[in-house]
Formats: structure tokens, sequence, C-alpha cells
């Protein structure tokens, strides 16, 4: 989700990541995404929420060094009012809703 009000622009978001993905690993990525927001937007107010992936969403992610992978990747997230763009997320591709 995303709003404007005023001057300041307020995203929210869940975030789903391996499951094996350390804490360590899981802020690395949750950092890089704001670095890439604050490059992007002035003075974003982000939220984001981290889950882990389960096996009914791997159609649908494009993490390329996956190491459980149970399905090849065939869909691209159609969520409605959103587009979806590919941004890099510590130097690996991953689709994200923006």
């Amino acid at each position: 989700r995303f709003w404007k009000s005023g001057e300041n622009i307020f995203l929210d978001f869940h975030l789903s990541l391996p499951y094996y993905f350390n804490i360590k690993e899981s802020h690395l990525e949750e950092e890089y995404i704001e670095s890439c927001l604050l490059a992007e937007i002035p003075n974003p107010q982000v939220r984001i929420h981290m889950d882990y992936c389960a096996d009914n969403l791997c159609k649908y992610c494009a993490y390329k060094d996956c190491k459980v992978r149970k399905e090849k990747k065939q869909y691209l997230w159609n969520v409605r009012r959103q587009k979806c763009s590919e941004i890099r997320l510590n130097r690996k591709d991953i689709l994200v809703n923006t």
C-alpha cells in the first residue's frame, strides 16, 4: 500500500523472503529496499513487514538463487491498481510490487 498525505509519502508492504534467510540476511534486504526507495522518493515513511515464503508462492517468485524451489516461476503478480517493477536486492533480481 502507498499513499500521500500533504508532502509525506507512506509505503507499507509485506516482503516475502526465503524461509531459510537468517535475521541478518532479512534485514540486509530490508535496508537495501529502503535505500532504493530513499533514492527515488524524498523522505518516505516506510514500513516493511517480512514474511517467509510458502511453497505455493514459488510460481510467482523470481528469486534466482533459491535453494528449495518447488516450482518454476510461471506468473507475474497481477494486482489491480498496482504495477510490478524489478529492482535489485543485494545484487539479486527479485520482483516486488511498487
